[in-house]
């Protein structure tokens, strides 16, 4: 039978064979796959706030509150809020130096108006820590970089892609700080972006990114106005080149100006220091917050968080400019004896590929390659009762 079987065999072969059409490979090495691979992509809205709050809600329950604010607790700020997709991540500045990445996926989700989750349930935030700013990280570009302004009057720009997306567990250092001293500004830069730095007096400085080296992580920075004395620096803005903007500027003490950026010289990093206002000894006014306007709204509105933990709600309709010369006066209707101690945000930014980016200009001075360990210089001599002082200031 068997012999009978190879015969019938050969002959089909012989008949009807023909070359392989099987294709035979070696086994491939099996790819672990990546979770976020898995995340179905969702448009959500994220909302933080400065006490570390944040939370993750459906578009359907963000349009059915009409769109408004999302619960807050008393006594907290809201930083901002972003249309997001569920495979973005939200980066979380605080004021101590630190930042911490979040997968949106992983965010709890609430309803618009419910407080949401601590951000203690993905990392751990220290007393005292505060988010200053948000950012939703769609794309962490390569050609972008970030302005990090500390009260104490220093400054430095890192890139954007040194930020770590990947460690969820702890927060992250971004800045050094020195004792009782705190980051008050985080901004988003092009790489031909200008930076306008304001202090709490109503001082201004106004140059060009490039003024200031790219930096690491770790790195402490070089000074951002020259003269600060007992002012600091409260605020810090970044414009695209040639960009005309209004700002909203509003005091402590109840006191709201239409600023504009034009009206500031650009100069070199520690160039003449210019006014956007100025109070008197005996009603003095202290920045806490600016914010480009949209003219193409007839009315802008900001929600005030006054030293009561109450809420007040600014409309301003004139967006004629406030005199320079003007000194500051109080023309916001407070509660007697309550003064502004924070406003909400509005808009978290997100970082995607419609940004657009310019080559930066290689700027390396004497002065800069002296000043990355300044801070570390005069933390030290401050404890000795000296005054850290520096040549390579006075030539710029």
């Amino acid at each position: 039978l068997n012999k009978a079987i190879f015969s019938d065999l050969k002959a089909i072969k012989k008949e009807y064979g023909d070359e392989r059409r099987t294709l035979i490979i070696e086994k491939e090495d099996v790819k672990p796959i990546n979770n976020r691979d898995l995340i179905a992509k969702e448009d959500v809205m994220i909302s933080l706030t400065r006490d570390g709050y944040l939370k993750r809600s459906s578009i359907k329950s963000y349009k059915s509150n009409d769109m408004s604010l999302p619960g807050i607790k008393s006594g907290d700020s809201l930083i901002g809020v972003a249309q997001a997709i569920t495979t973005d991540y939200l980066i979380a500045f605080t004021n101590l130096g630190n930042y911490f990445s979040i997968p949106v996926n992983d965010i709890l989700e609430n309803r618009w108006k419910d407080e949401g989750q601590h951000i203690n349930a993905h990392s751990t935030m220290l007393i005292g820590e505060k988010i200053i700013k948000g950012l939703i990280i769609r794309d962490l570009r390569k050609d972008l970089y970030l302005a990090i302004a500390t009260d104490y009057g220093y400054i430095k720009r890192i890139p954007l892609s040194s930020l770590d997306l990947a460690t969820h567990s702890r927060g992250m250092k971004y800045r050094k700080v020195m004792n009782g001293g705190e980051v008050i500004g985080v901004e988003l830069l092009s790489g031909n972006s200008d930076i306008m730095v304001l202090t709490k007096n109503g001082n201004v400085s106004y140059f060009n990114e490039n003024e200031l080296t790219i930096l690491s992580t770790g790195a402490s920075g070089v000074k951002a106005i020259k003269g600060l004395n007992n002012d600091s620096i409260s605020k810090i803005v970044s414009f695209e080149a040639d960009e005309h903007s209004k700002m909203l500027l509003i005091t402590d003490g109840g006191c709201y100006r239409i600023f504009d950026n034009t009206k500031v010289i650009k100069t070199n990093r520690l160039g003449k220091v210019q006014i956007a206002f100025r109070s008197f000894k005996k009603d003095q006014h202290n920045l806490i917050f600016v914010d480009k306007i949209d003219t193409k709204n007839p009315i802008t509105t900001k929600t005030l968080l006054l030293s009561d933990n109450s809420t007040l709600e600014l409309n301003v309709d004139d967006y004629h400019l406030t005199d320079i010369m003007k000194n500051a006066k109080k023309n916001i209707s407070l509660p007697s004896n309550e003064t502004i101690i924070d406003v909400y945000g509005e808009n978290i930014q997100i970082v995607d590929d419609s940004i657009v980016s310019h080559p930066i200009i290689e700027k390396k001075t004497s002065n800069e390659e002296s000043s990355s360990n300044t801070e570390d210089n005069k933390n030290n001599e401050e404890k000795e009762g000296f005054e850290q002082i520096s040549i390579f200031d006075d030539l710029d």
